[in-house]
């Protein structure tokens, strides 16, 4: 009798020292809601132009101005491109096929440029594409001593598709920019970049 209940009395300090499982999930819900809570929080602190540091805004002048340039390379060309490449025997339908070749790439090579941006990296995909649109726009600054004819098609349509190439690399490597640097606020930031390309476009056609 007494071994019974000395053997009953230690399972039961035993059981007493486990916790009790209905405890288990409700304290892993509590640290879950409070991490949780705290991530909005810090996301919270990050909202707001008023809470960004120096790099960060370092980071989007730089941004701004390289959208504002890239537009106005695309588009200042536009007004006096057809006039130019009709001095060289081009026929309309061959100026088209220059001008509508830009946004047909860009389309192409979005999802490409999706693809290899974390073996490339958003920095260099940035850098090395604002280089390949500011050498190419120099180059088409240059079409009038491009021979005529079928020569100054194929050279423009060159020049054009390599711009293309290098601007979508600037646009999703910006994206992929804004959303590393600026947690929660890409909705924002999105809208900014469009209105600052809205006006280079805009600024480029004017100037004509």
């Amino acid at each position: 009798m007494e071994l019974s209940t000395l053997a009953t009395s230690r399972s039961t300090n035993s059981c007493d020292l486990l916790p009790h499982k209905s405890a288990l999930p409700e304290a892993a819900t509590t640290s879950d809601c409070d991490h949780d809570e705290e991530n909005e929080k810090a996301v919270d602190k990050t909202l707001g132009f008023t809470n960004l540091d120096k790099t960060q805004w370092a980071t989007l002048v730089m941004l701004a101005v390289t959208t504002l340039a890239d537009c106005i390379s695309d588009a200042c060309i536009l007004p006096f491109f057809p006039t130019e490449a009709k001095k060289k025997g081009l026929s309309s339908s061959q100026v088209g096929l220059i001008i509508g070749a830009y946004q047909l790439v860009t389309m192409v090579f979005s999802p490409i440029m999706g693809r290899y941006m974390a073996t490339i990296g958003p920095k260099k995909m940035y850098i090395s594409g604002a280089l390949v649109v500011g050498i190419t726009t120099c180059l088409l600054g240059f079409m009038r001593r491009w021979p005529e004819g079928r020569p100054f098609f194929f050279i423009a349509m060159a020049i054009r598709c390599t711009m293309a190439i290098g601007d979508t690399a600037v646009i999703t490597a910006s994206l992929a920019i804004m959303a590393a640097r600026f947690p929660g606020m890409l909705a924002t930031l999105i809208g900014l970049s469009e209105t600052i390309a809205g006006a280079g476009y805009a600024s480029s056609f004017r100037s004509s």
